[in-house]
């Protein structure tokens, strides 16, 4: 990244020269054999207070000022999804991710993920509006489930209702509607409601025989 120069300590997120000498060094830059007009470039800081200035147009001391410095250099070349992470601990970190198209004047910010950090694929799907995927690992499987057990266990679910509640949870978040909108639904009443609206409109677009 010659082209842009290291993190000047001013540079107005409209300004295109580069004031810093040397090359810019990003943390990661992340490419993709299937995606090749695609990267991902990754600036941290690690104190939450180094998150963003107020006008953005601090690259060297901000995270999200910085990973802008570059976007908007490798934007010429690239579709550039751009990540900003401060912070050292998982509970208190601040991460805000952008999208700076090929060529494009501006940026948008992507909310859906913010103080999230994804697998580099899910931010692919991000950007294109699909489904994000998780890996699990045993050890993760194993605490949700005990998580799970010892939820349903205080909400009174009985062991032979338990599979058939999960199983209706996962068939309605198979909606996307229900899936996106679900955690803004302020009562119980609401919740059901969409719920067994989401398992209803699932399983009519199924290939499942009504009578099943």
């Amino acid at each position: 990244m010659k082209v842009a120069g290291s993190k000047p300590k001013e540079c107005p997120i409209e300004h295109y020269l580069p004031k810093g000498k040397g090359k810019a060094k990003p943390e990661f830059i992340i490419t993709f054999d299937k995606n090749i007009n695609t990267i991902i470039v990754v600036e941290c800081k690690n104190n939450v207070s180094k998150h963003a200035s107020n006008d953005l147009g601090h690259p060297a001391s901000y995270s999200i000022d910085g990973v802008l410095y570059y976007a908007k250099f490798l934007k010429n070349e690239y579709n550039v999804i751009a990540v900003a992470i401060s912070g050292t601990k998982k509970e208190t970190m601040k991460v805000d991710i952008f999208y700076w198209a090929q060529n494009h004047s501006y940026y948008t910010e992507l909310k859906k993920a913010k103080d999230i950090i994804l697998e580099p694929e899910n931010y692919i799907k991000l950007v294109n509006g699909e489904k994000l995927q998780k890996e699990y690992s045993l050890e993760d499987i194993r605490n949700t489930a005990l998580e799970m057990h010892d939820t349903l266990r205080e909400i009174k679910v009985s062991e032979k209702h338990k599979p058939i509640f999960i199983a209706g949870i996962l068939i309605a978040l198979e909606d996307k509607s229900f899936s996106t909108e679900y955690s803004k639904y302020t009562t119980f009443g609401s919740v059901m409601l969409n719920l067994n609206h989401a398992i209803e409109m699932t399983l009519n677009n199924s290939d499942i025989k009504k009578i099943k």
